[in-house]
């Protein structure tokens, strides 16, 4: 999923995905007028999670607001593969929605 950020002129892009190669879960922070891409990897569905809700509160202190609903990459969710249960898998789709910009599209009326 692709979350945008906006700040005065300045916008960002935050993006959400599953590495179904690796088995990892990345964020991406992507700087649109400078170009730069920083971007993370999590084997562990637990520090991911952790990972969205600093980085969207950090996002929020600096005064960045989410600016619309997200925008789904469905290649960035997971396929079944046989190291992940059904259950991981839901779990790994429940999350990318729900941390980062559920409470943002609550508060906007984005439903």
């Amino acid at each position: 999923m692709v979350w945008f950020w906006t700040r005065d002129k300045d916008e960002l892009e935050v993006e959400t995905r599953y590495d179904n190669e690796t088995s990892e879960f990345i964020v991406s922070v992507v700087w649109r007028k400078d170009g730069p891409r920083d971007t993370e990897r999590f084997k562990d569905i637990e520090a991911f999670r952790a990972r969205l809700v600093l980085l969207e509160r950090q996002l929020e202190a600096k005064n960045w607001q989410n600016s619309g609903p997200p925008l789904l990459i469905p290649e960035g969710f997971p396929n079944r593969r046989p190291e992940m249960s059904r259950n991981e898998i839901c779990e790994v789709n429940r999350i990318c929605p729900i941390v980062l910009g559920q409470l943002t599209t609550r508060r906007h009326g984005w439903n």
